[in-house]
C-alpha cells in the first residue's frame, strides 16, 4: 500500500511511495538522496515533509518585491512575471540567504534582472551566499547582489535574528507590516526592515498577531 506525506503538505509536491520507489514531482524538491540514506518509509516521508515546509515558508517570506525601488518596479510592465521567474530560478540562494542571516534590503526587478541589496554576518555567509550565485548562473547575467558584512550582526543572528534597539511598537486590530512601514518609514515596501528586526517573534511577514510588541528599527534614511 502506498504511503503519504502527513497532512498540512504541499498535496502538489506529494512523492508516493509504492516499494522502494519514490517519486518527487516536477518542481519539488529532489528525494532519492533520502532513499539512499538508511532510513524507513515512515522517516523518509517525515523528512520530506520538513523539506517541502521549509521551502514553502521561504517561498512565502520572499513572494513579493520589497525595499527602496520596488514601488518603481511594481509599475513596471510584466515586472512582476519577471521577478517571479527569476525568483524560482535562484530559490537556491534565497534558501541560502535565509539560513545564514543575511537580511535583505531590497529584493526588486531592476534593470530586467534580480536585483538583491543586503547584509551578511560574516565574510563566510557572504562567500556562500556568492557561491551558489554562481551554481545557479555562473554568468550571473540576470542578478545583480550588493551585500556587505556587519559583524555585529553575527551575535543577532545567533541568538534567532532579534533586534533590541528602537522604539516599540503595539500591533493593533487591522495592521499589517506594510502599514506599519508606512507609518514609521513612509514606504509600505520597507516591511523586511520591521520582520528582519522581530525575527525572535516573527515567522512570516504576512502573518502578526494583536498585542505583539515590535521593536521599530531607527529610519536609517533620515
Amino acid at each position: 500500500m502506498s504511503q503519504r506525506l502527513p497532512d498540512g503538505v504541499a498535496t502538489e509536491c506529494t512523492p508516493t511511495i509504492k516499494g522502494n520507489g519514490l517519486g518527487a514531482r516536477e518542481g519539488c524538491p529532489p528525494v532519492q538522496s533520502l532513499l539512499d540514506l538508511p532510513y524507513t518509509q515512515e522517516e523518509v516521508l517525515k523528512r520530506y515533509a520538513l523539506i517541502i515546509q521549509k521551502r514553502r515558508n521561504i517561498m512565502g517570506l520572499f513572494d513579493k518585491m520589497f525595499g527602496g525601488g520596488a514601488s518603481a518596479s511594481e509599475q513596471e510592465q510584466g515586472a512582476q512575471a519577471r521577478f517571479n521567474e527569476l525568483k524560482q530560478k535562484y530559490q537556491s540562494v534565497l534558501n541560502i540567504a535565509d539560513q545564514e542571516h543575511i537580511q535583505f534590503h531590497n529584493l526588486h526587478v531592476q534593470d530586467n534582472k534580480l536585483y538583491i541589496k543586503g547584509t551578511a554576518p560574516t565574510e563566510e555567509s557572504k562567500n556562500k551566499f556568492w557561491d551558489q550565485i554562481k551554481l545557479v548562473n555562473p554568468n550571473t547575467d540576470d542578478v545583480t547582489a550588493e551585500i556587505s558584512v556587519d559583524l555585529s550582526r553575527a551575535a543577532a543572528a545567533a541568538a534567532g535574528g532579534g533586534q533590541s534597539s528602537g522604539e516599540t511598537y503595539a500591533v493593533k486590530s487591522g495592521d499589517t507590516l506594510s502599514r506599519i512601514s508606512k507609518q514609521f518609514y513612509g514606504d509600505a515596501n520597507e516591511y523586511m526592515r520591521i520582520f528582519y528586526a522581530n525575527r525572535d517573534q516573527l515567522k512570516d511577514p504576512d502573518k502578526i498577531q494583536v498585542g505583539q510588541q515590535l521593536v521599530i528599527p531607527p529610519d536609517d534614511d533620515k
